[in-house]
C-alpha cells in the first residue's frame, strides 16, 4: 500500500515548481521583448536602450528630460535573468507601494509628451520601440480594451486598472 503521507508532500512541491513554471511561461514573452541580445537576460544597455527611444520628444512638442540611466538592475547586476524579472514582478505586486510606483514610471514611460493620457500615436510609438509591429486596428482595439468605451484615449486611472486585473 502506497504511503499517501510521502505522496503528499511531493505532491505540494510538484504543485511549488508547477507555479513556477506557470508564471514564468507567463512572463516570458513579455521578457523575450526586453531580451533584444536574445541572451537569455535582460541586459542593462538594452533597457536603456529602450528608455532612450521611449523618452524621445514627440514630433512638434516640447523636450523631454530624460530620466538618469540604470547603472544596474535591483539584484545588484548588469543583467536580469528570467527567474530575476519573475521574481521583480511577483515583489511589485505583492507591495502596493511598489506597484503603484511600477505603474506611474511605466506611464510615464507611454506619455511621452506628459499630457496625462495615452493615445493610439502612443501605444504606436512603444510598440516600435520594442520593435514590434502593430496595425492601426490592433491601436484601436487596445484602447477600446483599455479605456473607456466610445473616448480615444486612456488615463492613468484606466491603464492601471486593467494592469492590476491582468495580474
Amino acid at each position: 500500500m502506497a504511503d499517501l503521507n510521502s505522496s503528499a508532500g511531493n505532491s505540494k512541491e510538484e504543485d511549488k515548481n508547477d507555479y513556477k513554471k506557470v508564471d514564468e511561461k507567463e512572463y516570458l514573452p513579455s521578457f523575450n521583448l526586453l531580451d533584444t541580445e536574445k541572451s537569455g537576460a535582460i541586459s542593462i544597455e538594452s533597457v536603456n536602450g529602450l528608455l532612450s527611444k521611449l523618452e524621445a520628444p514627440a514630433e512638434g512638442k516640447g523636450d523631454r528630460i530624460p530620466s538618469e540611466k540604470l547603472k544596474e538592475f535591483s539584484n545588484g547586476k548588469q543583467t536580469v535573468t528570467l527567474e530575476d524579472f519573475v521574481k521583480d514582478i511577483r515583489d511589485a505586486v505583492n507591495d502596493p507601494e511598489k506597484f503603484e510606483k511600477t505603474m506611474k514610471c511605466t506611464f510615464k514611460l507611454f506619455d511621452s509628451d506628459a499630457k496625462g493620457y495615452l493615445v493610439e500615436s502612443d501605444l504606436k510609438k512603444v510598440f516600435e520601440a520594442l520593435g514590434q509591429s502593430v496595425t492601426p486596428e490592433d491601436l484601436t482595439n487596445m484602447i477600446k480594451m483599455v479605456g473607456i468605451k466610445g473616448k480615444d484615449k486612456i488615463t492613468y486611472d484606466e491603464f492601471n486598472e486593467f494592469f492590476k486585473k491582468q495580474i
